[in-house]
Formats: C-alpha cells, structure tokens, sequence
C-alpha cells in the first residue's frame, strides 16, 4: 500500500477539507477530523495538520495538493510588480511544441451529466494556432469562452471524443467499475479511435494523469487493444497543447450534452455535487420520480444517500 503524508494549516486543510466533503467515510480515529475515500485512495486528515493518503492512488491524489505551500505562500511575493502585462498567456520553457497527442475529462466531479473524454493529435502549425486562440485548461475557461473556440478547435485539429451518460456510468458501476477504471477505459478507446482514423504509427501520447502509471494499465486488463506508448503528466494541460485541447473539446462536449438533459427535462441543473445539487435532487425527484433521477445522477456518490435521506424525513 503506497502511504504519502502532507503537512497543511489550517487555511489550506480547510480548503482541502471542503474538496472531499462529498467523498466523507466514517472516521473511527480520535485524532483525525475527517476520512475521505475516492477510488483507490484513503484520506485521513489530523488535527495536527497532516493529511495521510493510502491506497493505490495515494502517490496521484497527494500530488494535486504536493505545491499546494509554495502556490499559497509565494504568490504574491513571485508575482509582485514583475506580471503587469498578460502573463497567462507566456509559453513556458516546459510547453510542448512539437507534433503530439493528448487526452482529458471532464464531468468525474459532477454529480449530474456525463463523463466526456476527448483525444486530440496536434502538428507544429496547429499548436501554433491553438496559442495564438489562447487554449488553456478548460478548468480556467469561462463556459462562455470554452462554447466560443471549442467550434474553432474541433474545426482545424484531429480529435475523437467520446460520452458516458449517467445511466451507463450507473450499470458500469454495478458491474464492478469505479470511476478510475471508466475513465481508463474511455482515455484508451478514445486513443485507439483517434491513431486509427488519422492512420498514426505509435504517435507520442500526453495523459493527464488521473492514476499511476501500472494502475492505468491494470485497469485495462482483458481489454483486447492497449495504446502503451503514453507518458502520464500531472498537470498535463499546462505543458501539451494537445491535452489543453481534449480538456476544451471534452468540456464542450460536457456542456453540449448538459444543455440536451435540461431542455429534456424544461429544468436548470445545478453543476458540481454541493448542497444546491440536494436540494435540486429532492426537487427533481417529487416531480420526475426515482427512475428519471437515476438516468440522469451518478447514483453512486454520496449526494444519492443525503438526498434519499433528506426525502424520507419529509414523508
């Protein structure tokens, strides 16, 4: 079992805290604040200010939060006077800028619409254009901005994308799935789709990385075709233009698709798995019932129980 320990204060293990609300386990240990499960990975948070990951995913979920220090405390002094201008969009030494190509998520986080995973293939000229277009993590796009370039993206560069609605992801779930497998799933038949329809020979490949290298691969034992030549990256779509762009495209794809399910239904649904989307699954619920709930709800999130519970003290 892979064991990594972060030392937070209180500020940051608040924010931290407030991440994995909805992922929250029973906490037995008189010294910790909270426990937290997502997929292969145990969270323990102490009132001393170390956090304690544990599983098969601990080294990857710790490193979401390994700079988490040096982004809070140097900030201001590493940007004081010296970034007047528009430094988001400075290319860094580390940018990629040769023919490659990449794949993201988006939608693991929402408690309501899909997951969408899209895989890109860039060349020197399309990189070219995608910096002059400004393309960046979709994370750090407006859903305005992000419904603007998406058209012009998918318009110039190679890509695939592909959706599970929630009513797959649910009998995945059933199956034995966790969120991690799906996802390793839909990154590798996405890639595999994208060198066969662009006739590519064992392209260089950027994943943003969501779980060890061996996990990923684990993950996909018994399927019959693997892409292996991958290079795993945490914060993967600040270096590969490519994976900036699957990031766009898959939120687009997200967006598109989240538009569909709220004119289906004549209903505005909140985004995220907060309290506003309870109160919006009882709602959903008296109106539209159980069975309508599950086609659209990853059922298997801990909002399903609060909600569930909210109902049954009403009646």
């Amino acid at each position: 079992m892979n064991t990594v320990t972060l030392e937070l204060n209180k500020e940051q293990m608040d924010i931290v805290l407030d991440f994995y609300e909805d992922f929250y386990i029973e906490n037995n240990n008189p010294h910790a604040i909270a426990r937290a499960k997502i997929d292969d990975c145990v969270i323990t948070f102490f009132k001393s200010g170390k956090v304690v990951f544990q599983g098969e995913n601990a080294s990857y979920e710790a490193s979401i939060w390994q700079d988490f220090n040096s982004r809070n405390n140097n900030n201001n002094n590493n940007n004081n006077n010296n970034n007047n201008n528009h430094q988001e969009n400075t290319i860094p030494s580390s940018y990629i800028i040769t023919t490659h190509g990449g794949s993201d998520e988006v939608g693991t986080g929402d408690y309501f619409g899909p997951i969408s995973v899209a895989a890109t293939y860039v060349n020197n000229e399309d990189i070219k254009y995608l910096i002059e277009l400004g393309v960046k993590d979709s994370k750090k796009l407006s859903d305005d901005k992000i419904l603007e370039i998406a058209p012009k993206i998918i318009s110039k560069i190679k890509y695939v994308q592909l959706c599970v609605d929630n009513s797959k992801y649910n009998e995945l779930v059933t199956k034995g799935f966790n969120m991690n497998k799906i996802k390793a799933y839909l990154h590798n038949q996405a890639l595999i789709l994208l060198i066969r329809k662009n006739n590519l020979v064992n392209p260089r490949i950027i994943v943003d990385q969501f779980a060890e290298k061996d996990l990923y691969y684990s993950y996909l034992n018994g399927v019959n075709e693997v892409y292996r030549n991958i290079e795993f990256m945490t914060k993967a779509e600040s270096i590969s233009p490519a994976v900036a762009a699957a990031s766009i495209i898959a939120r687009y794809s997200f967006l598109k698709h989240w538009e569909l399910i709220e004119k289906h239904y004549n209903i505005t649904i909140p985004k995220g798995a907060g309290a506003a989307v309870d109160t919006f699954g009882q709602l959903f619920i008296k109106i539209h019932g159980i069975d309508e709930f599950k086609k659209i709800c990853k059922y298997n999130f801990k909002n399903t129980e609060k909600i569930l519970n909210s109902l049954n003290k009403l009646f």
